[in-house]
């Protein structure tokens, strides 16, 4: 696992382990194995919390957005 501190929360850890494995290595070239191995979780945990692979890489995506907007938000204008 990347963090230290394992996480109780399964789809955390498999959220947080899948981005870091995607964006080293692309998503084709990452296997739900991997993800799972890394996030120290069951096989079944993928279909469960995002039924699939791809909608776990967009579910990634969708975090990773959410974060750069929150983070790129002091730089709005306050007008608009």
């Amino acid at each position: 696992m990347s963090q230290k501190v394992k996480k109780e929360i399964p789809r955390e850890r498999l959220l947080e382990e899948a981005e870091a494995l995607f964006a080293e290595k692309g998503y084709t070239a990452v296997s739900i194995r991997e993800i799972i191995a890394a996030a120290d979780c069951n096989v079944a945990s993928i279909n469960y919390y995002f039924g699939n692979k791809k909608n776990l890489y967009l579910e990634v995506f969708r975090r990773a957005s959410a974060r750069f907007a929150d983070e790129t938000s002091q730089f709005r204008p306050a007008c608009c």
